[in-house]
């Protein structure tokens, strides 16, 4: 009887040993912290990995030979010696006036294209025109010429190359071609004079009185030629100022600013 007691109480304990030991082994994974960055979710699914931080935008630098758009204006005293006027004729007026403008400017480099729109008002002094080999005292050779506003507006294109002379100054040089349309008028009054010479003293002249008839020598367009040579100065990477000179169908000294954008 003894041994029957013995074999049931066995049998309960190891029955309740098996049903225990599922359970306690359950609670522990439970407590079992997961692993650091991340791992099975739940449903056995892995984890969603965290969003990578979004790249900052590349900084893009415009490089040396970059090409660059600009605008500038321009301001010139304009004039024509009567020393060159009278490689052609015997007797001239000098011509002194201003001319002002805007360009537009592709640049690369150190090469510009400028694109320019020029006025030039460019009526010499009134006076007498001696034809070249012509005598003064008679009125085929020689008129009393009057210049009625006349000016030229103009078209051009320039190529412009630059050196660096300095930190801030580069050496300025080129040339353009282009077109003028020629505005004013000319009148021309036969004169006769006579002593000395129109050059060296106060001759003795009579004209027509009144302007004269209207000469129909003025053409409306005229090409135009340009050569220049100067200084660019840097104020900074974006703003130049231009000192320069040339020959534009008349010789000019003038100064000038451009902006890069």
């Amino acid at each position: 009887m003894r041994l029957v007691n013995r074999v049931i109480i066995a049998t309960l304990l190891a029955f309740l040993g098996l049903a225990a030991g599922p359970t306690w082994a359950q609670e522990m994974d439970d407590e079992t912290p997961a692993p650091a960055g991340g791992g099975d979710d739940e449903a056995g699914a892995p984890a969603a990995l965290e969003p990578a931080a979004e790249e900052a935008e590349p900084v893009l630098l415009l490089g040396p030979n970059a090409v660059r758009w600009g605008a500038g204006v321009r301001l010139r005293w304009v004039f024509m010696p009567t020393a060159v006027m009278n490689l052609f004729l015997d007797h001239s007026t000098p011509m002194s006036s201003v001319g002002f403008g805007a360009q537009a400017i592709r640049r690369k480099g150190n090469f510009d294209i400028a694109f320019g729109l020029e006025y030039e008002n460019v009526s010499p002094s009134n006076g007498y025109y001696v034809e070249s080999g012509g005598n003064p005292a008679l009125p085929e050779d020689n008129d009393f010429v009057t210049f009625d506003g006349l000016a030229v507006l103009g078209l051009d294109a320039s190529f412009i190359w630059h050196a660096p002379i300095a930190k801030r100054v580069d050496f300025r040089y080129g040339a353009g071609i282009g077109i003028g349309f020629v505005f004013g008028d000319i009148y021309q009054a036969d004169a006769s004079c006579t002593g000395p010479d129109l050059s060296a003293g106060s001759p003795t002249c009579t004209h027509v009185m009144g302007l004269g008839p209207k000469s129909n020598d003025v053409p409306p367009v005229v090409p135009i030629v340009n050569v220049l040579l100067g200084t660019r100065i840097k104020v900074n990477d974006q703003i130049n100022v231009n000192v320069e000179g040339g020959f534009r169908d008349v010789f000019y000294l003038g100064v000038g600013s451009d902006y890069i954008f």
